[in-house]
């Protein structure tokens, strides 16, 4: 569909790699939109959808650069809430498989699938706070389910980055 977001199959298992490698796989308003219309448009013949990140890297957020972004700032939020959705309430397993990091909406999109698999080079993070905002990506109702609200706190509100083992411990 285009080269922002690649998917391939491999057998029965969807593909879908995240392909912004510049800007650590930052989350364009473009790619937004692929990786909805992906999500939603997967064949009935597939078991599961893996979500990825080319070049060692899952995602460091929304692209703060895309200036798409800016001017269509409602239709940014909705891709991203639709994106989150179409993988939270997918009838197929949907794993995330996390290298380099995964920060701000990037974390909210691994946070929304049913596994996620993080190399030891993983790095999670929520940074809102540092920029002046607040989680967006479904991070506020994700991340304290998957990791108790102490660590999730101290990820949103503290904007600390944790590597995947402290998360998880």
């Amino acid at each position: 569909m285009s080269e922002l977001v690649q998917s391939r199959r491999e057998g029965r298992i969807q593909v879908l790699t995240l392909n912004n490698p510049g800007h650590r796989n930052a989350l364009s308003l473009a790619m937004r939109e692929i990786l909805r219309t992906l999500l939603e448009e997967v064949a009935e013949d597939v078991a599961g959808i893996l979500i990825t990140g080319a070049d060692g890297y899952f995602c460091s957020g929304g692209d703060l650069r895309d200036p798409a972004g800016f001017t269509a700032d409602q239709t940014r939020f909705d891709h991203l809430a639709a994106v989150v959705s179409a993988i939270a309430s997918n009838a197929r397993p949907v794993f995330a498989a996390v290298e380099g990091g995964a920060f701000g909406a990037g974390l909210g999109i691994a946070a929304a699938c049913d596994h996620v698999i993080c190399a030891k080079s993983g790095k999670l993070g929520a940074p809102f706070t540092k920029i002046g905002l607040s989680a967006d990506a479904g991070l506020t109702w994700s991340l304290p389910r998957r990791i108790g609200p102490a660590r999730a706190n101290q990820m949103l509100i503290g904007a600390e980055a944790l590597d995947a083992h402290t998360a998880l411990s």
